[in-house]
């Protein structure tokens, strides 16, 4: 819960990075993305850092790779950017069936450009697979825009 109230599946929250571990109730822990200390091994590919078997991925999550892996496929995990390094870990949330993501410090970290195209981008995939993704954010600019989302 943020706010006090429950949280809806599809949706995106923002909160700041201090006040997750407080203020969230949730039956399982949630699956945490984390810019400063992404899950990515630095010696395998792209393709290969999602640790996921190709023939048993499902049509939806090989339209996410298409569209936000494509090129990143083959650059070693010490290549990749940090929105691929971002999408390879939502992915493996994804396709290991995670309903709660906390994404730390992207926003922050980003240009405006980046981080708002980011924003626009894990707004349809929640909605797309019925999941709920809280992005921490430092910037009052965020928190201004999304004030009725964000922990008091």
């Amino acid at each position: 819960m943020l706010n006090k109230q429950p949280l809806a599946l599809g949706q995106v929250y923002f909160s700041q990075p201090e006040m997750i571990q407080q203020s969230l109730e949730s039956p399982e822990p949630p699956y945490v993305i984390d810019y400063e200390a992404p899950k990515i091994l630095p010696f395998m590919s792209g393709w290969d850092n999602l640790l996921l078997p190709k023939k048993q991925l499902a049509p939806t999550l090989k339209m996410l790779i298409e569209q936000h892996l494509k090129r990143s496929r083959s650059l070693l995990g010490t290549e990749l950017p940090p929105v691929d390094q971002f999408w390879i870990q939502l992915i493996r949330g994804l396709a290991s069936h995670q309903q709660l993501v906390v994404v730390k410090h992207f926003l922050d970290e980003l240009p405006p450009t980046d981080a708002r195209q980011l924003l626009n981008d894990v707004r349809a995939v929640a909605a797309q697979f019925q999941i709920i993704v809280i992005m921490t954010t430092t910037q009052e600019s965020v928190f201004n825009s999304f004030q009725s989302q964000v922990i008091s």
